[in-house]
């Protein structure tokens, strides 16, 4: 009767261990792809800005020329 308790106690033991191996394969693959998203987003918050300073640019020439005619 204790092997069998014993032979319980193991497989949920190693059933608790793979779903927590699985849990954690997900949390990681889970931090990936927001890593990626976090990525493409900051690649393009640095393309709207680079756009921006050179519309601002333009905008303040634009402001110069019709100052100096």
């Amino acid at each position: 009767m204790r092997a069998i308790h014993e032979a319980i106690a193991r497989v949920e033991a190693e059933r608790k261990a793979s779903c927590a191996a699985e849990s954690r394969a997900h949390a990681e693959s889970r931090a990936r792809a927001l890593a990626e998203e976090r990525a493409a987003l900051d690649a393009a918050a640095a393309a709207a800005a680079l756009q921006n300073a050179q519309a601002s640019e333009q905008a303040i020439e634009a402001h110069r020329d019709r100052l100096e005619t």
